[in-house]
């Protein structure tokens, strides 16, 4: 599932690049016939989602919903591997290209500096109960813990016997 996961992530970051853009990073075409393998290699899959990142745009939003399907808590190779997966998705992945350092600061015809944008990266992940690897990752400060009441359990409960249409007599809209 985590291997799923981080093929959807490669696939929706490629369907956000531009239409040409100068890689800095390997893009062979074997890369991605790795990802078709059914032994792929979750350390092969990281790697070209992290490289692939290198080229996103500065903007990125990850939802994640259900975390707790993500983890198998008998399985300590898994573990470590959610949690690298976890890390790389919630760093900032930009890797200098050879023309950053040249282009990094204004040049001598005073030409507004060509560095890349700071990446913003903000990860939405939900769970239906304690997850051990967002535990951790809240423990050492890199996410920062927000929890939700169960204020939509007692709307719904109340549907029922509450949700009248209303007149414009009646306080209506």
């Amino acid at each position: 599932m985590l291997i799923d996961l981080i093929q959807s992530f490669i696939v929706q970051h490629l369907l956000i690049l531009p239409e040409t853009t100068i890689a800095t990073v390997d893009l062979s075409l074997e890369r991605f016939e790795k990802l078709l393998d059914p032994e792929l290699e979750f350390d092969d899959a990281l790697q070209l989602l992290h490289d692939i990142r290198t080229l996103a745009p500065p903007y990125l939003h990850y939802i994640i919903e259900g975390a707790q399907g993500l983890e198998d808590r008998s399985d300590n190779i898994h573990m470590r591997n959610l949690l690298l997966f976890s890390q790389e998705i919630m760093q900032v992945p930009r890797t200098p290209s050879p023309d950053d350092s040249m282009s990094a600061s204004s040049g001598r015809n005073n030409q507004p500096s060509k560095e890349k944008p700071e990446i913003i990266t903000k990860v939405c992940v939900t769970t239906d109960g304690y997850v051990d690897i967002l535990a951790e990752l809240v423990e050492i400060g890199r996410i920062e813990k927000v929890e939700y009441e169960d204020e939509a359990e007692e709307y719904h409960a109340g549907e029922a016997t509450d949700m009248m249409p209303m007149g414009e007599d009646e306080g209506g809209w």
